[in-house]
């Protein structure tokens, strides 16, 4: 895609999803793993003053069934709930003027529940653009740069990805983190950073290949061996 062919992508998905009711502050939940049309869809959310929401693929029925009762979402997604072809059929060519409220409700993430009930998190419109930010000012993101996901679009792959659309790079999305071919990825596609955590490049470290442009890398969810 094009930022062109993005943006009205997104404005299709704004478009669809307040036709079908979605009102600004209202949660929308996504059950379709880790599928590359939540990145726009997220982007329409946020035109809207709508509210992300992201169930992992990981989850036990009763887990998700928890959630989608805390978080009480007005559509969803995916299993239980209408496809994205749904929504974009119920699209208008009115064009979406973009929500104007930095502090308006932005997303919705669930802690770990390592010592208790997952809680409900709720993140701001300006947290999302501080963090973006953030990450593009310490990374030295610019449109040169092609950023590879492989992280859960659920939790933080997709805020990942933001940064380099912020500054107008490239980003390659995979289902999933493929150790055997992520090298010869970042060969193929030039990639020059990536969001990964410690036993991804553990484990890609067995297979050949190599990363010529791959400069910026983000390790999170463990620490990070200096040997490694």
């Amino acid at each position: 895609y094009t930022y062109a062919e993005l943006d009205e992508l997104i404005r299709k998905i704004a478009s669809g999803m307040r036709n079908m009711g979605v009102q600004e502050g209202e949660a929308v939940c996504t059950r379709v793993g880790n599928y590359w049309m939540q990145l726009p869809w997220f982007l329409a959310l946020m035109r809207i003053g709508a509210i992300f929401m992201s169930t992992s693929k990981y989850l036990t029925p009763a887990e998700v069934e928890y959630q989608l009762g805390q978080a009480r979402p007005r559509l969803i997604i995916g299993e239980g709930g209408v496809s994205f072809d749904d929504v974009i059929a119920a699209a208008s060519d009115d064009p979406v003027v973009p929500y104007a409220n930095e502090w308006g409700a932005s997303h919705i993430r669930f802690s770990s529940g390592t010592t208790g009930k997952p809680k409900m998190m709720l993140a701001l419109q300006r947290a999302n653009a501080a963090n973006a930010k953030a990450i593009e000012d310490v990374m030295q993101i610019d449109e040169d740069d092609r950023h590879l996901l492989v992280g859960p679009l659920s939790h933080a792959g997709l805020h990942y990805a933001l940064p380099t659309l912020n500054a107008g790079g490239t980003v390659y999305m995979k289902e999933a983190f493929d150790k055997e071919t992520f090298w010869a990825d970042c060969s193929k596609y030039g990639i020059t950073s990536s969001m990964v955590v410690p036993t991804m490049i553990a484990t890609a470290l067995g297979y050949e290949g190599d990363a010529p442009t791959l400069a910026k890398v983000v390790s999170l969810g463990a620490s990070l061996a200096p040997a490694l």
